[in-house]
């Protein structure tokens, strides 16, 4: 798993519901849970990408509760979550799907960080001087 990966793992997955990668979920997961796709920008790039909230049946106000927590957790300029920044979109929140499941999805985007700053200008300049 990437840093990006695990990064986006423990935000998604600190909503007390489970998350997994878009296309990761487990056969017969039962909603409500979160889904995210997993993304894998350059350093010091800013990747936009969605999360959906998923629930059974027509009450979606658990899904806008996560929501809700996401976007305080996101609010006064983002996260820091592992080596990624988590930053909040606008807008953040639209309602998606139909019939018995829907879905409630965020837009955040993901700025990548590289763990060593001081490692990543070196290497730079070491590859440059060839």
């Amino acid at each position: 798993m990437t840093d990006i990966a695990r990064a986006l793992q423990q935000f998604f997955g600190g909503f007390g519901l489970p998350a997994y990668g878009k296309n990761d979920v487990p056969d017969g997961a039962e909603g409500p849970y979160i889904t995210y796709e997993i993304v894998g920008p350059a350093p010091f790039t800013r990747a936009p990408l969605t999360a959906w909230v998923w629930s059974r049946g027509n009450d979606l106000s658990a899904a806008f509760g996560v929501c809700d927590r996401m976007r305080a957790a996101l609010a006064e300029g983002g996260a820091a979550v592992g080596g990624a920044h988590i930053f909040a979109e606008s807008p953040f929140i639209r309602e998606e799907g139909s019939g018995d499941t829907r879905s409630v999805a965020v837009r955040v985007s993901v700025l990548a960080m590289p763990e060593d700053a001081e490692e990543t200008e070196e290497t730079e300049e070491t590859e440059q001087e060839q």
